[in-house]
């Protein structure tokens, strides 16, 4: 299903976008290897990967976040248990909001 006037569809599971290569993301739903893989996101957390395995990742981030003959890595999630929104009195009253929310970054690879 296409959402009108945007090129977000919704597939079980995961939602697609057409974002850039080498994106990262907050994420704040399941984090299932399989499924975010196959959706072509991977979870930010420092592996090292094959230059010549993931060939249009490494051309957008290269060798920014270390590593050397033909094995580079991805960032390190660093959002923690942080909000992604400002703690604001504005926006409602605390005990409404959710207290803690697991935020976790996913980099685009295809």
């Amino acid at each position: 299903m296409t959402i009108p006037g945007s090129a977000i569809s919704h597939s079980p599971g995961f939602i697609h976008h057409d974002v850039p290569v080498g994106s990262v993301v907050a994420f704040a739903g399941d984090t299932t290897k399989n499924m975010l893989e196959s959706s072509g996101w991977m979870v930010c957390d420092g592996r090292a990967l094959n230059v010549a395995q993931y060939p249009f990742l490494f051309a957008a981030i290269g060798y920014r976040f270390g590593g050397s003959d033909g094995q580079f890595h991805i960032p390190l999630s660093d959002v923690g248990t942080r909000s992604a929104v400002e703690d604001s009195t504005e926006m409602g009253a605390a005990e409404s909001r959710p207290a803690n929310i697991t935020l976790t970054q996913l980099i685009k690879f295809v």
